[in-house]
């Protein structure tokens, strides 16, 4: 004789999933925040002969993703800057990459305290 089994919250579940999935996906707060946060601390790294490059360090956030500009027209050699330019005898001076691998624990534990948050918030632990 076969036994019948019913699992009740199946649907509230997988609901609460899709929103935890959705809302992962779009970070917007959180990642203009690290964005402002590193852009600043990247312009402070960032060496200084006028300030030109310095002033052209900014945060670019978007739902997926915190980023940081730097350069413009009037800056084209952020680049160079950062990477230097080895046929040019140019060495590298990172600021952008030395920011982020300097705050690797503050990102991480950034996104973490918001994906635990996420998870409280739809009952999910």
């Amino acid at each position: 004789m076969a036994e019948e089994i019913t699992i009740q919250g199946v649907k509230e579940v997988t609901d609460s999933l899709n929103k935890l999935g959705r809302d992962l996906k779009s970070n917007l707060e959180l990642n203009k925040e690290l964005s402002l946060n590193l852009s600043q601390k990247a312009s402070a790294m960032a060496p200084k002969l006028t300030g030109a490059l310095a002033s052209s360090v900014v945060g670019n956030p978007s739902a997926e993703k915190a980023q940081i500009l730097a350069g413009s027209a009037a800056v084209p050699y952020a680049g160079v800057i950062e990477y230097g330019w080895p046929k040019k005898n140019i060495q590298a001076q990172p600021y952008l990459t030395t920011t982020v691998n300097n705050n690797l624990g503050y990102i991480v534990a950034k996104y973490e305290n918001s994906i635990t948050g996420m998870i409280k918030q739809y009952n999910l632990n």
